[in-house]
């Protein structure tokens, strides 16, 4: 006994000299250990010896339980429901984290808000039944792959969804965004894949549902398509600039029409759409992020626009059998097309300074590739895997070199000069305009069908113009004759052409008896159209 007592009085000195701030832990008969936190206590360990269904108490010692706290019950296997406290106000970091059979997660309802911290809820497979406290401020990753959550309520005054909160939550059905939201971060319903719609409470500043699609108020920030949606097509809603990230990864989609506003594409923004086999990429974007189609199986063909400047690992593991570049593109990015083991035709653009690092690493289908006189940096590994190939490039070009000092077959060309596969240019017919003062001004028509971005040429008499779809072309005659050929030349170099034509321009007895007195008639003209 006097040794005991002896004991308890040395612990009470020691305690005395650390000062009354001092923590003190202690270890319950539950399970449970708490530890001071100046005002109360925070649950700083939930053992396995607290059992299957844990309560945790309002109070311990005469004061109240106000957190729990980082890393409690993290990676117990044990616990399958806990409820928590009203008197509780912070539920700190990995708290709950990887508490793989924990179903049941039950807040007591109370006035105060509760501060939920990153990952709180990690992992939590098995989670099925939440009854979110009032919160301002669901952080990052708090309940990412809680991938058994069948339903969400998320609390008004809520104010901030964080980045990948809720990613791979894949049973929720639906989502209400309450009004008070002001921010949701990138990824937040990251492959939420039972999402049918997602709605936003009436009179929200911040965001807006388009059809069940999640855009921000101002309508220049697609958020997150709801990945149930029906529907093989969806075009995207005109003036929107970004696409945030994640936001159609796994989704069903075959067909997707991006607006002339687009300029940023997300990093996983596309990734995991195995079944989209059609998407257009507007002049104007400049950035497709990382990873933004990764594993696209079914994506087969892309052209990207001249302002694009940024697309490191955009395509990574996607089924593409032709890319082409438009002129005005200089860099291709670090591993843009790295594993993209299909493809086999690629068309680069004059004026490409920089092939980057691991650009087309283990494009195995290449068998030959044109790289015009203006490129002058080739980086590691651009074709690392790509063996055996050939480089087709103007000689004593940069690219020359570069084969010759890694021993890879080159074939001097000053183009590439393939043939567009599937292209067609058609001569539709001809108008004329005979002015009363020397000139004939006879307009030209074309049709055009190329995929690819293209300038159509006139070849006429033996000289050649260049114009989109007509060409105005003039001579001192009333009467003329004409040679008229098309040509479609790609961005890549490549050439269609039509056939040759002899288009007889006759205006008549009538015009040229106007053209005879036109120095009469100095301010009239004739229109005579002709198919």
């Amino acid at each position: 006994m006097k040794k005991t007592l002896k004991t308890v009085i040395i612990s009470i000195l020691i305690m005395a000299l650390m000062g009354a701030s001092a923590v003190l832990s202690f270890a319950d008969y539950d399970g449970l250990t708490f530890v001071s936190n100046g005002s109360g206590y925070t649950v700083s360990e939930i053992k396995p010896a607290a059992g299957s269904n844990v309560v945790i108490p309002s109070t311990y010692s005469g004061l109240p339980v106000t957190a729990i706290g980082k890393s409690a019950a993290r990676d117990n296997t044990i616990i399958k429901t806990v409820e928590i406290p009203a008197s509780v106000t912070q539920v700190n970091e990995y708290a709950f984290s990887g508490c793989i059979n924990l179903k049941i997660v039950a807040f007591v309802e109370s006035s105060a808000n509760v501060t939920l911290k990153t990952q709180a809820f990690y992992g939590c497979y098995s989670l099925v039944n939440l009854t979110l406290p009032k919160t301002t401020t669901i952080p990052n990753e708090c309940f990412k792959n809680c991938s058994a959550l069948a339903s969400l309520t998320l609390p008004e005054g809520l104010a901030s969804i964080g980045s990948e909160s809720f990613f791979y939550c894949k049973t929720l059905p639906s989502v209400n965004i309450p009004s008070s939201v002001a921010s949701i971060g990138n990824s937040a319903f990251y492959n939420c894949s039972a999402v049918s719609s997602f709605s936003v409470g009436s009179g929200s500043g911040s965001f807006k549902s388009v059809d069940g699609v999640l855009y921000t108020k101002d309508g220049t920030e697609l958020v997150q398509y709801p990945i149930a949606k029906t529907g093989d097509e969806y075009s995207v809603a005109s003036g929107t600039t970004l696409i945030r990230d994640g936001a159609f990864a796994y989704s069903s989609l075959k067909k997707i029409t991006l607006p002339s506003s687009v300029r940023r594409l997300g990093a996983y923004s596309f990734s995991d759409c195995s079944k989209l086999s059609s998407i257009n990429f507007p002049d104007g974007l400049t950035t497709i992020g990382s990873n933004a189609f990764l594993r696209c199986g079914a994506l087969k063909q892309v052209t990207l626009p001249s302002t694009l400047t940024d697309f490191e690992d955009a395509f990574v593991g996607s089924g593409i059998e032709t890319v082409t570049l438009k002129q005005g593109i200089t860099e291709i990015s670090r591993n843009a097309f790295k594993d993209c083991s299909s493809l086999s035709t690629v068309n680069l653009p004059d004026g490409l300074l920089t092939v980057g690092a691991g650009a087309f690493y283990d494009c195995s289908s290449i068998s030959e590739i044109f790289i015009p006189a203006s490129v002058t940096a080739i980086r590691n590994e651009a074709f690392h895997g790509c063996e055996p190939f050939t480089i087709k490039t103007p000689e004593g070009s940069y690219a020359a070199s570069y084969a010759q000092s890694n021993s890879i077959p080159v074939i001097y060309s000053d183009h590439n000069t393939e043939p567009v596969s599937g292209a067609s240019v058609k001569i539709l017919g001809f108008s004329s305009s005979i002015s009363v003062g020397y000139k004939t001004t006879v307009t030209f028509h074309a049709s055009v069908d190329c995929s690819e971005g293209y300038t159509l040429y006139w070849i006429i008499n033996n000289s050649q113009y260049a114009d989109d779809g007509s060409l105005s072309y003039t001579k001192k005659s009333a009467d003329s004759k004409y040679t008229v050929q098309c040509k479609i030349v790609t961005d890549s170099g490549a050439e269609a052409l039509s056939s040759v034509e002899t288009v007889n321009v006759s205006t008549g007895i009538f015009a040229k008896i106007v053209y005879f007195f036109r120095n009469i008639f100095a301010k009239s003209s004739l229109i005579i159209d002709q198919k």
